[in-house]
């Protein structure tokens, strides 16, 4: 994708694999998804002033409620209480979901149900017309020959670190494969885990320095 939407893919200094959104929340925009155009609804999970009251209201230390709003994260993402910060619970609502195209949804849902790492598939007839072929073309990773690391953890439900290692074995240049020395990190610590800096970031900040 980087290669065809991206002319710097060569030039690019480190790559990161992109994760993506668990497979129920997929299928289900794949299944509804001319429904949703009809209604006019071309966002999926678009940032809301209700979660930010929410946040406020029951996710605050003092609440009562609190441990409900980890429950919701860690649903998702993964469990992992150590790494959370839950004073912080109320600001970080206040910024999730942040909203994406029902499109990009759709793509990566087209790309679960098919198994494949491809462009977008507009049906049949637009397909012909856009790609030449039925089908749309997958993705040549052969072409991303910009060093590349990849970080992994065995507790992100949103990027199985099986999906991560065959990505290592089509990416050209794959300077490194590493997973997060911490057995519970999970999606959503690459952004806010208490000690990212020393697992993750660190190591981050290392590899670029070299390139």
């Amino acid at each position: 994708m980087i290669e065809i939407i991206n002319p710097f893919a060569r030039r690019l200094d480190v790559n990161r694999y992109l994760t993506a959104p668990s497979e129920w929340e997929l299928t289900l925009i794949l299944r509804h998804h001319i429904l949703l155009k009809m209604i006019g609804v071309y966002e999926f999970l678009p940032n809301s002033e209700f979660l930010t009251l929410v946040g406020g209201l029951f996710c605050d230390d003092d609440d009562i409620t609190q441990q409900l709003c980890d429950n919701v994260l860690f649903l998702l993402c993964g469990y992992d209480q150590d790494q959370l910060n839950t004073t912080a619970l109320p600001v970080l609502l206040g910024h999730i979901p942040a909203g994406a195209s029902t499109n990009q949804m759709i793509h990566y849902a087209q790309g679960v149900n098919s198994a494949k790492f491809r462009q977008f598939s507009y049906g049949l007839i637009k397909n012909l017309a856009t790609y030449g072929s039925l089908t749309p073309p997958d993705y040549d990773l052969s072409k991303i020959t910009a060093p590349v690391f990849l970080h992994w953890s065995d507790n992100d439900l949103m990027a199985d670190p099986k999906d991560v290692q065959e990505l290592n074995g089509k990416l050209p240049n794959v300077k490194g494969s590493i997973r997060v020395p911490y057995a519970a990190f999970n999606h959503l610590d690459y952004m806010w885990a208490i000690d990212g800096k020393t697992l993750v970031y660190d190591t981050v900040l290392e590899n670029m320095k070299k390139y």
